[in-house]
Formats: structure tokens, sequence, C-alpha cells
């Protein structure tokens, strides 16, 4: 989800560079899709076990990684399709924030809603709760 947010801030301020265009605008997107964006991506691996533990995870993170991979085909192809169109890259930005959202809405309905004990933590919270 964290991944989510950092890019959709990257597509507004990409949207809002149009109306008053900066180096610091310009700066902020680079950092933010950096460091909150594809700095998320290392981690989803991760985060998507914790999520969708199971003995299907492979299936799971499998269709992840597909849909990603054509995902990150497809979207050059189409942002250069709208510029085409549209002659500018705002119509492309805001539909990778729709995207974005669409995406991130996702992630919150398949996600479960009770986050699991780890190792170590039931002791912790009887301990705690007594």
């Amino acid at each position: 989800m964290h991944g989510c947010v950092g890019i959709a801030i990257c597509y507004v301020l990409l949207l809002a560079m149009k109306a008053a265009p900066s180096e610091t605008m310009l700066y902020l997107m680079v950092v933010t899709q950096g460091l909150i964006g594809y700095g998320v991506s290392a981690v989803y691996p991760s985060i998507m076990a914790e999520l969708f533990h199971s003995r299907r995870f492979g299936q799971v993170f499998g269709t992840y990684s597909a849909i990603s991979g054509f995902g990150a085909a497809v979207g050059p192809w189409a942002t250069g399709a709208l510029f085409d169109w549209t002659g500018d890259y705002q119509v492309s930005w805001a539909v990778a924030l729709a995207c974005c959202g669409i995406s991130a809405l996702g992630v919150w309905l398949a996600a479960p809603r009770k986050v699991r004990l780890v190792a170590g933590q039931a002791a912790k919270r009887a301990a705690e709760a007594a």
C-alpha cells in the first residue's frame, strides 16, 4: 500500500508540474518515487508472505509477478500511445494515478482483517494482559 501511495504522489506532482513547473517539484517527485515508491518493491515478497501465508504463496506471488510484469511492459507503450493521441502526458498521469488507486483498493480488499501473531508475541501479549 505504501508503494502505491509513493507512486501516486509522483503522479500528482507530475500532473501539477504542467501548471507550475519547477526543479524542486521534479526533485521531490524523483526522491518520492525512489524512497517510497520503488524502495518498497524490495520488501513486496515479505509483505505478501505475511498477508497471504499459506501453501499457495507461490501461486499468489507468481500471479502478482506476472501481472506486475505485464503492467511494466504495457505501461510505457500505453503512455506513449496516449501522448501521441492527446499531445501531452496529462491523460497518462491521470490514468496511472487511477491505476494506483485501484491497486491500493485491491490490496486492501485482499488483505486479511486479522494480523497473525509471530513467534514470541503470544507470550508477550499474555504477560501484558495479566
